[in-house]
């Protein structure tokens, strides 16, 4: 019983610590991800904004140059996103990011240009928000996993806490048993001595006291047996 409470709180142990490092390292790719995600849609945005001052005639090579500056930030946040592939779909929404952000450049680059095939504003509404509903694809993507993951830590969390209590349980019934029967052994033979005791001291001699131990509760029936030898009446 002892070995089984000790394997159970050895293994619950272990399983809290399975749990810190799987959900640690589950949790810090899903947030680089949903992070990465964040910066792509933040960086669209910003784009957005830019062909927006371009359209009001504003000065065009400091839109450009934010335009492009977006662009820089999208795709370093999209690679970052590609490093941390680690649920099944994951891949394939990023390929849909990256088709759909390069459809919007082709987009937004008439308009930079101001050409004869200026798209007009419904065009890059467009554009932009089939970038960011895959964007949001990808996100949700990542939440629902984060969701999943802190799920089954709470299981692992809750079957280590059962296996302690019942380890703990176990430990506590086995100190109860050890403990009663030592109190047994213990108080058994005292038990004995003052039932004979009290039988010797109403005058009768013929008492036996069984000696079952070799320390001093064992000495009291043989010295008890002495004196009644002494005491016992002649003929008795």
């Amino acid at each position: 019983m002892l070995l089984v409470s000790v394997l159970l709180v050895v293994r619950a142990i272990m399983s809290l610590e399975e749990l810190g490092q799987a959900s640690s390292a589950i949790l810090s790719e899903n947030y680089r991800s949903i992070a990465a995600t964040s910066v792509m849609t933040n960086s669209i945005a910003g784009q957005e904004r830019a062909l927006v001052r371009a359209a009001s005639g504003s000065e065009r090579e400091g839109v450009e140059r934010a335009f492009r500056e977006g662009e820089t930030w999208f795709f370093q946040a999209l690679g970052r996103a590609r490093d941390n592939i680690t649920i099944e779909g994951q891949g394939a929404i990023l390929d849909t990011i990256q088709a759909r952000y390069e459809t919007f450049l082709s987009v937004a680059s008439r308009r930079l240009r101001a050409d004869d095939t200026n798209p007009g504003e419904a065009a890059i509404a467009a554009a932009v928000h089939e970038v960011l509903a895959a964007c949001d694809r990808l996100r949700e993507l990542n939440e629902r996993t984060m969701y999943q993951a802190s799920s089954a830590a709470a299981r692992l969390a809750r079957r280590a806490v059962w296996a302690m209590a019942g380890a703990g349980a176990g430990l506590v019934c086995l100190g109860l048993v050890i403990a009663m029967v030592l109190s047994r052994r213990a108080v058994l033979p005292l038990q004995r001595l003052l039932a004979a005791m009290k039988i010797v001291a109403a005058g009768d001699y013929q008492v036996q006291v069984p000696v079952t131990t070799h320390d001093e509760i064992g000495a009291a029936p043989r010295r008890l047996a002495l004196r009644r030898g002494r005491e016992t009446p002649p003929g008795g």
